[in-house]
């Protein structure tokens, strides 16, 4: 059931993770030093806007044509940032789906986010290629007769120049999408959420304090930029340990509804079960329910969905973990339908997702590979390449790589038409006789139900003894996925229980640690301040607002940041179980301010509690 390339020791396991994890720190403080400008610009933009606000409602001197002009620039900063900012959260709203509520439920592409992601792709792919310009049409001399013996020749001996030029014209209009995604989206999160909380909170509380606020973190900014580094830092660590367990543990989670369910061999691993384990499954399922008078099968044998397990090598002589490949033998319509997170895709991935799996259905040599592998193997979509089977002996597949996954969870991964595996198996018979694994080629049957009481229904069924032969059980796809996360336990408990705690504790230390510091060096003016009638919960508001800012600001950086950046470089890898790779969601947006002022608000407590019991006596005496 596992593929060989994932048949490591939780040891090594544990060292690849702890690279990984290193990495991720690296990456945290090289970006934390790039976006450093940034959160200092930020800073100063709503500074500017407070001063803005002042400069617009203040007479101009008489004869001062600077002081008008500056009066004039202050009106328009005043009104035109607002603007600006409540736009980007309007399209931001817009495009995690804030507003999905109003569409179809039941039809997933007409939702409001889904068509904001299709005019996204649409527009971003314009600009890529009128910028990127298009190949010249080719000129030839050649007779009609000519060019066709010339075009046969070269279609013989493979790719031509121009589609070789064409593909990597159609790779780098690729790459320029991506880019400015990802810039689109981190300009919006850059201008719309944390400068529009500011707007607000200056609206309701005063801007006299927030200006005070961010005055104090401008009087070092050494210190302020040291505490922006490692609040972004352990924020961006923290992200992504919480977006790889919030994943698992969707994964684990049992569904109310649509719920799947995996049938394997009862008694041994790899499961390995006869093909017609399927044609009873279905033919059981479809009495269960005339029996019971309900629909199992919603959409008949569509919920129905079988595995094969084929690992191979393209060099039986030298054999890597380059030229290494692990399929999934299935049926080509099933790809869309019953692989999850594909039913999910929009505009140009879809299409060429769903042209793959039709030339799939023509072709049983045609195969589906992710993009991670075709580049370890060195090939691309139209090459030809010979499989030496390494579970299924003597055997050689011949496969036409005719389509790739998108980015993401199935960059490692690989389909083939399971007709071809049953074709090969035949052909093997009528030469040689059965092959040992004719009937012990299905390895999984996965089987999506309405709900949970259909699924308790089935399962008995299925798994009494005596019904299928060898004996098979049915459980939930989180169960099973549960059962394989087991060996990881340890791991994960790190993960959970020890590391995100620890780097929650280390926030605290060093807000608190940076806090006292400013607070010791600023007795004096907090004292000035309770002299002009400040009263004591109010310095301490100063402080706590002081930590909370930069925490705030800082934790959204580092998951904006990580968020445009990780999703489009297509995702973090975390060689958990047979998931490759990992993606933020977009709860990681809020995750950021809440990490970042929260552990600011527990650190900050003590040093602004000091600032608060400040005896404007005792200061005033040492100064004298």
């Amino acid at each position: 059931m596992i593929p060989e390339s994932f048949d490591t020791s939780l040891l090594e396991v544990g060292f690849l993770v702890a690279k990984i994890l290193l990495f991720i720190c690296l990456l945290a403080i090289v970006l934390g030093i790039l976006t450093l400008p940034i959160f200092l610009m930020v800073l100063s933009i709503i500074q500017i806007w407070y001063w803005s606000q002042d400069t617009s409602s203040s007479e101009p001197m008489v004869g001062q044509q600077w002081s008008r002009l500056r009066r004039g620039f202050a009106i328009l900063f005043k009104i035109i940032f607002p603007v600006l900012s409540f736009s980007a959260c309007g399209l931001l709203s817009w495009y995690i789906g804030i507003w999905d509520f109003l569409g179809d439920q039941t039809q997933k592409q007409n939702l409001p986010s889904k068509k904001f992601e299709q005019i996204f792709e649409s527009i971003t792919r314009q600009i890529a290629e009128k910028a990127i310009p298009p190949l010249p049409e080719p000129t030839t001399n050649e007779t009609a007769n000519d060019a066709k013996k010339v075009s046969k020749r070269l279609e013989s001996l493979g790719p031509t120049l121009a589609e070789e030029a064409e593909e990597e014209r159609n790779s780098k209009i690729k790459q320029m999408v991506g880019m400015l995604r990802s810039f689109a989206i981190f300009f919006i999160l850059l201008v719309g959420p944390f400068p529009s909380a500011m707007i607000v909170l200056s609206w309701l509380f005063g801007r006299k304090g927030m200006t005070l606020i961010q005055r104090s973190l401008s009087r070092n900014l050494l210190r302020t930029c040291l505490t922006y580094l490692a609040i972004f830092v352990l924020s961006f660590v923290i992200s992504a340990i919480w977006s790889m367990l919030g994943f698992l543990d969707a994964v684990t989670t049992e569904r109310e509804s649509n719920l799947k369910a995996i049938i394997t061999e009862r008694s041994q691993i790899p499961s390995q079960m006869p093909p017609k384990h399927e044609s009873d499954l279905i033919r059981l399922i479809e009495e269960l329910g005339k029996k019971n008078n309900q629909t199992y099968l919603v959409n008949g044998e569509k919920d129905i969905m079988t595995w094969g397990f084929v690992g191979g090598t393209l060099d039986p002589q030298n054999r890597t973990f380059q030229n290494s490949l692990f399929f999934f033998a299935m049926q080509p319509s099933k790809v869309l339908t019953m692989l999850d997170g594909l039913d999910e895709l929009t505009g140009e991935q879809k299409q060429m997702l769903e042209t793959g799996v039709k030339l799939m259905n023509k072709n049983k040599q045609g195969v589906i590979i992710g993009k991670e592998r075709l580049r370890l193997m060195q090939k691309r979509v139209g090459d030809r390449m010979k499989l030496t089977s390494l579970n299924y002996k003597d055997i050689v597949f011949d496969m036409e790589i005719i389509a790739e996954f998108p980015e993401g969870r199935y960059d490692q991964s690989a389909v083939m038409n399971r007709d071809y595996l049953y074709d090969a198996l035949d052909d093997y018979a009528r030469k040689n006789g059965t092959h040992p694994l004719a009937d012990k080629c299905l390895n999984l049957i996965w089987v999506r139900l309405p709900n949970r009481e259909a699924f308790e229904e089935v399962a008995a069924e299925v798994n009494k003894p005596g019904r299928f032969s060898p004996p098979v059980k049915m459980e939930t796809a989180s169960s099973g996925i549960n059962s394989f996360l087991e060996p990881f336990k340890d791991i994960l408990f790190f993960f959970r229980y020890l590391l995100a705690p620890a780097l929650l504790a280390t926030m605290c230390l060093v807000i608190s640690n940076a806090i006292s510091i400013s607070v010791r060096e600023r007795r004096t003016e907090m004292a000035v301040l309770k002299v002009l009638g400040f009263r004591p919960w109010m310095v301490m508001s100063l402080v706590l607002g002081e930590a909370i800012l930069i925490g705030a600001l800082s934790g959204y950086m580092a998951t904006a940041t990580a968020y445009t950046l990780v999703n489009a470089a297509g995702g973090l890898p975390f060689p958990i179980a047979f998931f490759p790779k990992f993606f933020l969601p977009q709860q990681v947006l809020w995750w950021g301010p809440l990490i970042g002022s929260g552990t600011a608000l527990l650190g900050s407590i003590l040093p602004a509690w000091s600032a608060r019991s400040v005896k404007v006596s005792e200061v005033f005496s040492r100064v004298a």
